[in-house]
Parts: structure tokens; sequence; C-alpha cells
């Protein structure tokens, strides 16, 4: 049935952001090095552009408009050699989600080609066969295509990324489907921002024009990161055998001219030492040791992940020596663990404000278990949003599969594997993170005011309880007020602490009583 179509367009893709991404991913598999995308409002119009290899009429025929069959799936590799994040031979229909009139203008070497179609001709009743799209040779130029546009600044510069490579394709959606307002555009810009790892700008990069966008600079959505900040970086690779490798950096502490001190006073060993210089800290197992399975089914990976911290107290800092590397100002958008799959990312993980933000569940993991880094018996656990980082897979992992309406991987037994290894890469670092933790810890306590006088204070007083004396004081007095003012701090710290907790505790209870009434009017 013609209905068809439908369910596997419109109604397959759930978010319009997900639609765009699965047609800029398209352009990638075109070889192209420029995906241009434009909104224009005034017209309700939307332009989506490459500078890719272009269509001929073989390929739109055979492939573009047969459903599920596509040249990516005999053929992993582009003619340009990238290997191609599509297979399903179903993009296309994400077009479908955008809007409902099409139009394409598409130059390969030989000729231009003119394709249009109406996804509402695709309706229920009819045979699929029976609904048809137009396709012609035309000698149109993109500057005449593209003539009812009003940013003449955007034409032009597509024009002449065509232009140069001689080649691309250029669609034309109009009677969107959506409300495009600035909370849209902002989303859109943003999943595009996290679509790549910056390290491809320099072979892909997408731009994005609107009405009034008269500069390349401010169109311009993916670019080289800055140098990332972190308090410990992460590295890990799982060979196609099975062998893993796991490195990891510290880079949280700083001890300046008291290191040597420090070191001996903490019982760090001479490895210890150099992992605090910067030298990594290597572990050498496999997944099949780890996973507790007989071989690797997922197939060879890598990763590498950062871990920051939001905050930290004045005291914090003077216990554990904690650098002060400003890590509070990452925006929200470059945080969670993002999966890439061939250089583009495989959404939404890792996504801000999605279900799937905290898909290895690191959260839950720390509501069980929320002791502090320095507790003696407790097992410390990040939270998901005190780590960042990328994950990248490709198309040889074969059993990590992408579900047809590209909204995640399926849940399979190869999946469960991959998400495992990868917790037990961060329980590593935890573990690594909470040693240093519970000596600079100790080390704060043998050396404090406070801990040290109360110490010797127990000593004169039940020595002198021993040999049946009154006591007398012969204490440094300075000492007994130095004392006096640490404990009454940490008993104020302490009192605030109660005081933000009973709040909160308030606030879910009420939180709760609003929803159990809601709830109730509801029902």
């Amino acid at each position: 049935d013609a209905n068809t179509a439908r369910l596997i367009g419109r109604q397959n893709v759930a978010k319009l952001d997900g639609a765009i991404i699965e047609l800029i991913k398209n352009t990638y598999d075109a070889d192209a090095s420029k995906c241009v995308l434009y909104y224009e409002d005034s017209t309700h119009t939307f332009i989506i552009a490459d500078n890719g290899c272009g269509m001929s009429e073989k390929v739109i025929i055979e492939n573009w408009m047969t459903i599920g069959r596509s040249t990516k799936t005999i053929t992993h590799k582009s003619s340009g050699g990238r290997v191609q994040t599509g297979e399903k031979g179903i993009g296309r229909f994400a077009l479908d989600r955008v809007g409902d009139n099409c139009k394409m203008l598409t130059l390969n070497e030989k000729n231009k080609l003119f394709w249009s179609v109406k996804w509402d001709s695709f309706n229920f009743g009819k045979s699929i066969t029976d609904v048809t799209a137009d396709l012609e040779e035309v000698e149109l130029s993109i500057l005449d295509f593209l003539k009812d546009i009003r940013n003449k600044y955007f034409v032009e510069t597509l024009n002449e990324f065509i232009e140069t490579s001689k080649t691309g394709t250029i669609f034309v959606v109009s009677d969107l489907r959506d409300e495009w307002n600035e909370t849209t555009l902002v989303r859109i810009k943003n999943a595009i921002k996290m679509l790549v790892p910056s390290e491809y700008s320099k072979l892909f990069n997408v731009y994005f024009f609107e009405e009034k966008t008269d500069t390349l600079d401010k169109a311009r959505l993916i670019t080289e990161n800055d140098e990332i900040r972190y308090d410990y970086k992460i590295d890990f690779k799982v060979e196609s055998s099975g062998d893993a490798t796991i490195k990891i950096i510290r880079n949280e502490f700083e001890f300046g001219e008291k290191f040597d001190e420090i070191i001996k006073g903490c019982s760090f060993t001479e490895e210890d030492k150099e992992y605090f210089k910067g030298k990594e800290k290597v572990i050498k197992t496999s997944i099949e040791k780890e996973c507790s399975v007989s071989e690797n089914i997922v197939g060879a990976f890598s990763g590498v992940l950062y871990y920051f911290k939001n905050s930290f107290s004045e005291k914090d800092k003077e216990i554990y020596f904690y650098k002060d590397n400003n890590l509070s100002n990452y925006n929200e958008i470059f945080t969670g663990i993002k999966i890439y799959r061939d250089g583009f990312r495989v959404r939404p993980y890792g996504e801000f404000n999605t279900s799937l933000y905290d898909w290895l569940m690191l959260s839950y993991r720390k509501n069980k278990s929320p002791a502090a880094i320095a507790h003696p018996t407790g097992s410390w656990r990040v939270n998901a949003n005190q780590i960042m980082g990328s994950i990248f897979i490709s198309r040889e992992n074969s059993g990590i599969e992408d579900q047809a309406n590209r909204e995640g991987i399926i849940e399979s037994r190869a999946f469960e594997i991959f998400k495992e290894f990868i917790i037990f890469v961060i329980k590593e670092f935890e573990s690594d993170r909470q040693y240093v933790g519970r000596k600079l810890n100790l080390y704060h306590k043998q050396n404090s005011n406070i801990e040290s006088f109360e110490e010797e204070l127990n000593r004169q007083l039940n020595k002198q309880k021993k040999g049946g004396k009154n006591f007398s004081s012969n204490i440094d007095i300075s000492r007994v007020k130095s004392a006096i003012d640490e404990k009454n701090e940490k008993i104020q710290f302490l009192e605030d602490e109660n005081k933000l907790l009973r709040t909160l505790a308030t606030t879910g209870i009420l939180t709760n009583t609003y929803i159990h009434e809601i709830k109730g009017l509801n029902d």
C-alpha cells in the first residue's frame, strides 16, 4: 500500500532534528566536504544541499526511488573512500518527515537532473506503484533553481561550493510539517554541533543559514574544539581479538612544593609518583575476562572519557590538593557519553535532556553507592553529569545494529556486553580516584591541627589519670584556640549541609504530594 511510505518516513522518524541528521548523513555518504542547510522563515521553506558526487538517472530510479534498496548494503565504502553511514535504503523518506513538497536538482559528472514529489500522494488505499515522481534532464542553473530564495548571499555561497566541485545535490522542501521557531532552530543546531567529532571538521563541515545570515562564520556549525580540560582522562581500546588496553591520566591533583613530602607522607608508590607527573597508568585485560564471555562478539571499539568535578569547597581543596581546572562552565550539549559510528553520532546516546542521556545508568549507580571519595569502606561512584566522552564503533560491529528509525541501537547481547565493558572501564577510574582520595584524606587528618591536638590532649589526660594526678594545664593556649576554631568551622559546615538536605527533603515531599494529587484528579 502507498501508506507504507508514510509508515517508514513521516511516522518512523520521531523528531524533526532526527530527520535532518539522517539527511546530513546522506550528504556525507555522497563524499561531500560541505553540507549546507537553509531555513527561510518568511516562506517556511527548508533547503539541504551538498557538494557531493550527485546522482545519475539510474541511481535515482533503481536506488533512490526503490524502498529498501541501497547501494551501501553491498559496498560499505564510497568512491572517495569513506565508510558509509547508511545501508537500509529508507533514509530519503526523512524528507517526508520534514515537509510535504520536495524538489531536487542534482548535478552528476554527465548532466543535471530535476526530481520532484508530493509526499501526500502516498495515500491509504493506493498501491505504492501508482504513485509517481517527476524526473527529467534539465539545463537549469543553481541560481535559476533558487531564484525565489530571498537570502542571495546563501544562494551565491552554495553556487560557489557546487561550482568548485562540479557536482552536488540540492533539496528544496516546502509545506513544512513542524513549527520552526527559535527553540526548534536552536535544538537542530545543537544536534548538528555534536553530530561528528571535531576531528572531522577538516573533512566535512555543516553550515546553517537563515534568512539574514550574511557571513560563512556565522553559518558554520562544526568547528575544531579547543583542547578539553579535565580532572581525569580515560583512554581505552578493545581489539577484535578481545584484548583490551585502558590508560588513565590523573590531572586533578597539584602538590606544588610539597610534592615529595606528600608522596612520602601518603606512602604513595614510585609508580604513583610518575602518574602524578602525567605518566599514563596502563591496564591490560580482555573483554572476555571482564565480561565473563567466551569470545568477543562485539568487535573492535575504542573510546575516550573525561571526568570533571562540578564544584568543590575550599576545605576539599585543602585536603585533596585539587587543581583549579575551571571546569564548571562546560555547555550542557557537550556533556554525556556519546557513541559515534564511523564518525557520525548514534543518537540520542549522551544527548542532554533525553531519556538516553544517562544510558549507562551512572546516576543509578551513584544513588546506590553515595559514598564520598575518602570513605574508608564504601565505593565512590561518578555521577552522569561529571563525565563526558566519545565511544567509537563502526559498521564492522555487526552485533551493534542501529534501529531503522535512527533513534538508538537494537538491544542485543552484543550491546549489553559493550555497555558492561564500558562500566568496567569507569570502575577502574573510580577505583584509582578513591585510592588517591583515601590516602590524601588520611594524610590531612594526621597533619591537621585539630586531629594531632586531640590525640596529644587525650594522651596527656590518660597519662595523668593513670598517675592519679589532677589535670594541670601546660598546653599552648594558641593551639587550643586554633583547634576550637577548626572544630567550630566543621560544625558550621555540617549544620549548613544539614539545613540544605532538610530543605531538599521538604521540597521532595511537597513535589510528591502535588504529583499524587494531580494523578488523583486525572484518574
